[in-house]
């Protein structure tokens, strides 16, 4: 029998330290049992808000997303019509809403780049395969 082993926080933030070019502006980590999301983040939307993982309002769902979502501005309309509450004004925020909302289809939604979020006990990891101003590319969730 083979015992899973915790994520360390220390390991998280020394992967992110070997990048801190691509992110210089901001770290973050999100650690819980065996996982471990890690960012380093170029502010550009929500510069003081915009802290990473974001997780929805009851802790079940965390995500880290390096990039933009070109059409988060509609998509935090649609989510705040449909009652969920916002903290930041950060794109980011509207892919943990959206996961609420939307499950796995969410990724249909998003014109952007990958994505990586936690709910519950799950691991979603999503690829999108396209150039940024295609609309017709396809994503896919390559791991949950």
């Amino acid at each position: 029998m083979t015992h899973a082993r915790g994520v360390e926080e220390a390991t998280l933030r020394s992967m992110c330290a070997a990048i801190t070019h691509r992110g210089p502006d901001d770290e973050g980590v999100f650690v819980k049992g065996n996982v471990g999301l890690g960012i380093r983040r170029l502010s550009i939307i929500d510069v003081a808000g915009g802290h990473q993982p974001i997780s929805n309002e009851d802790g079940t769902a965390t995500v880290v997303y390096n990039g933009e979502i070109y059409n988060f501005g509609e998509l935090r309309t649609e989510l705040a019509e449909r009652g969920h509450v916002f903290s930041t004004r950060s794109d980011t925020e509207v892919i943990v809403h959206g996961y609420e909302e939307f499950g796995h289809d969410v990724v249909h939604r998003l014109h952007s780049g990958p994505v990586g979020a936690r709910q519950g006990h799950r691991l979603v990891i999503v690829q999108h395969r396209h150039d940024r101003h295609r609309r017709d590319a396809w994503p896919r969730v390559v791991l949950r």
